[in-house]
């Protein structure tokens, strides 16, 4: 550990080092403070892990089980879903703490009447454009346009109890954590949430960074979520197997092959998630195929694709733990072909 502490530092100061020879190039200024600010994570130890990926790609489960635990509850709707942090616990800010910075009132009342005007509906203010909602025929709301109806109901039935507290911030507990992701009335009004939670990955530093879906209707989503990606040590892109490489994905990285010069692309990879549902190796192959091909015509060469498990890996971790239910434990051997009576597998 000390070895590697010892190679940090010293790729710190080589960092430090070359911005100070190419800061006073003609356009190398931004190029310059990257470096620094990437001297400075190593120096402190600090990593930014970040996941991206459509809705229903699993991503949620994929942190979980990353942390080894059932952590993060799965986000009822991408048009709700606010970015998570989950961060490395610090002297004032303690395993299990949780901040829930909210947006400004500005922010909620754009989104807001962006949304109505998917309906053809116009307000000019908040209170203006929620009283338009009665106008909406329910029954007569196209698909592509029930995101948008869902978070307009979330933001009425929520403003009356956060009204105040937009633009500021809340110090909640675990329990209060995990409304503010699963109830889309709190859920769509949080700007960003901030979990301090010690695990294997956060003790080494490393901060975990759920975005919401590439699907979310947010034009603010797409724009915050590249900056992540820009900022990012690592990116990972999560595809769900069944329906790997869908619309919401490739539209996505369509806009990533765009941007990609802008960051460094070995720091990407693509995960096939719930690669469990494959029948056999030659289909998993299959699908492995497929999305090495879309991305091909993303503009995305050479990528590093891994199949994986996050709900068996999660399995394993709370069997490790001591912590599988009974049922739990009937799935995990079923996946892991252990009979009853056997020893587990261990994670």
């Amino acid at each position: 550990m000390n070895q590697l502490r010892d190679k940090l530092i010293a790729a710190a100061e080589r960092l430090r080092r070359a911005s100070e020879e190419v800061v006073s190039v003609p356009g190398m200024q931004a190029q310059a403070q990257a470096m620094l600010d990437r001297a400075d994570r190593l120096t402190a130890n600090r990593f930014t892990v970040a996941l991206f990926g459509a809705f229903s790609a699993g991503k949620s489960s994929f942190a979980n089980a990353l942390m080894g635990d059932l952590v993060l509850p799965v986000s009822p709707n991408p048009t709700t879903a606010a970015i998570n942090k989950i961060m490395p616990p610090t002297d004032e800010r303690p395993h299990g703490t949780v901040r829930v910075v909210l947006k400004e009132r500005e922010a909620i009342e754009q989104d807001v009447i962006r949304s109505l005007a998917v309906f053809g509906l116009i307000a000019s203010d908040l209170d203006g454009a929620l009283a338009e909602l009665g106008k909406i025929d329910v029954a007569q709301i196209p698909p592509t346009a029930k995101p948008h109806y869902t978070f307009l109901k979330a933001v009425t039935k929520g403003l009356p109890e956060m009204a105040a507290h937009l633009g500021g911030e809340l110090l909640v507990d675990m329990q209060a954590f995990k409304g503010f992701v699963a109830k889309e009335e709190k859920a769509c009004f949080a700007e960003y949430i901030e979990l301090f939670y010690s695990c294997p990955l956060t003790d080494q530093g490393i901060v975990l960074v759920d975005t919401p879906g590439a699907d979310s209707i947010n034009a603010r989503h797409t724009g915050v979520a590249f900056e992540y990606m820009k900022n990012a040590d690592a990116v990972l892109f999560v595809t769900y197997y069944n329906h790997a490489f869908a619309q919401a994905d490739r539209e996505f990285l369509l806009q990533m092959g765009r941007v990609k010069d802008t960051f460094e692309m070995d720091k990407m990879f693509f995960i096939v998630n719930a690669c469990d549902l494959a029948a056999n190796d030659e289909e998993l192959q299959g699908v492995i195929t497929h999305v090495e091909k879309n991305l091909l015509s993303c503009g995305i060469r050479l990528p590093r694709i891994y199949p994986v498990s996050s709900q068996t890996a999660l399995l394993a971790r709370m069997h490790e733990k001591g912590k599988l239910a009974a049922s739990a434990e009937k799935v995990y051997r079923q996946r892991t072909n252990t009979a009853e009576g056997e020893p587990l597998m261990p994670a």
